[in-house]
């Protein structure tokens, strides 16, 4: 893990994070003590493409939903 003073990385702070968003971890120093870590923020939440998501949506509709929805009784109601 690569070593940042907290004024090169104030000096340089776009850089680092982009470097940081792919893949790589510095420490960073402040009077020549640890005092933080910055590196990729792990497993968020990302979009995606249509056309990558397109077959886990088109799949057959549920054959059974409308029986299932009738077995309800009507009068059950919400507190």
């Amino acid at each position: 893990m690569e070593t940042v003073g907290l004024e090169e990385l104030r000096r340089s702070a776009s850089d680092y994070v982009r470097r940081a968003e792919a893949g790589s971890s510095f420490l960073i120093t402040c009077a020549a003590r640890p005092s933080a870590v910055l590196g990729p923020a792990g497993n968020q939440r990302q979009w995606r493409a249509a056309r990558d998501v397109a077959a886990l949506l088109d799949s057959p509709g549920d054959d059974t939903r409308e029986a299932d929805l009738n077995a309800i009784a009507d009068d059950i109601a919400d507190p």
